[in-house]
């Protein structure tokens, strides 16, 4: 009778291989979490990670929301685990004057005469269809083009963190104000702009 023989090495290896596989480290859990405390937890861990923002109402923002991998698998060093971010839309436009009688200074554009208060910080206010404030900003630095008459100043502005309501009122300074459905807004892409001249 013919006996088989294993080789000593195969024996041997295969445990080891066992050993190392359960000894892997594996990726924790981060869903419920604000985005700074698991991106610190995740690189900890030696993950690297990419973060993919939804914007939305339902959760907070700032908050994951999706993890992929997912908790509990093994992971090796390095490895990128993709993470999705909700986030309050942003409200970003630009507020454009335009006029002969610009004031243009080391500081900026700003109108004079009868639009003198037009100029970077002049307040923007997001109202919700009652009338409450949700969101404030103001106008940032100007681009400013053109020479003599005509001259264009357009100052940008962004608002953060815009919460969820039926209709808006964006009003920048005193300069009356425009209205948006949740429907216009999003179709909008949230960006909305001004002009006066």
């Amino acid at each position: 009778m013919h006996k088989s023989v294993r080789p000593l090495s195969i024996i041997l290896f295969l445990p080891l291989v066992a050993l190392l596989t359960s000894c892997a480290p594996t990726i924790p859990s981060v869903i419920g979490q604000p985005l700074a405390d698991a991106e610190e937890k995740l690189e900890q861990s030696g993950l690297r990670v990419s973060i993919k923002r939804k914007q939305g109402f339902d959760d907070p923002s700032g908050i994951v929301v999706e993890q992929d991998p997912q908790a509990g698998k093994k992971f090796e060093k390095d490895s990128v685990i993709s993470l999705v971010v909700t986030q309050r839309p942003i409200l970003t436009g630009s507020f454009t004057l335009i006029d002969s009688d610009i004031n243009r200074t080391a500081e900026g554009c700003s109108g004079r005469g009868g639009y003198y208060d037009i100029k970077a910080s002049l307040q923007v206010v997001v109202k919700d269809e009652k009338g409450a404030i949700i969101g404030v900003g103001e106008l940032e630095e100007d681009n400013y083009t053109g020479k003599g008459r005509g001259v264009i100043c357009e100052f940008p502005f962004s608002i953060k963190n815009i919460p969820k309501a039926a209709f808006y009122e964006i009003e920048v300074g005193r300069r009356g104000s425009l209205k948006y459905s949740l429907d216009e807004l999003n179709k909008a892409n949230w960006k909305v702009d001004f002009m006066i001249s």
